[in-house]
């Protein structure tokens, strides 16, 4: 039996903290930075931390200096992607930036590799687990 009094008097629920008052659904959040956080932080474990050592380990202790070097190269890319994001704060990331500097057809073609590496990354960590 379908009582249609009963659902309109039931108030909405109340949007939880942190989510923006309009959205009024619990199921909309936004994807900000802790999450981003999070989820860069798990593939680091995930990939680097378990996998790498194990790889580097028959060479010796000359792995320790391409740890040294990739921490090197990590960094300098971590730079290069917030001053980028200083210029050019829109959402988009390595995408927007090749569009603004290259063209449509550079931006199409680095949102395309990072799609392609996303699924051969995420690919590679499922093996490794």
């Amino acid at each position: 039996m379908h009582d249609s009094g009963t659902a309109a008097a039931r108030p909405a629920p109340a949007p939880e903290q942190g989510e923006p008052a309009e959205a009024g659904s619990r199921h909309s959040r936004r994807f900000g930075l802790p999450i981003a956080t999070c989820l860069v932080m798990g593939n680091i474990i995930g990939g680097g931390i378990f996998l790498l050592p194990a790889s580097v380990a028959p060479f010796g202790t000359i792995s320790l200096v391409a740890f040294g070097v990739l921490t090197a190269g990590a960094i300098a890319l971590a730079l290069v992607f917030g001053r980028l994001a200083e210029r050019d704060p829109r959402t988009g990331g390595p995408y927007v930036y090749a569009r603004a500097a290259f063209g449509d057809f550079a931006g199409f073609l680095a949102a395309w590799s990072y799609w392609i590496t996303t699924w051969v990354s995420n690919a590679a960590l499922a093996v490794a687990a």
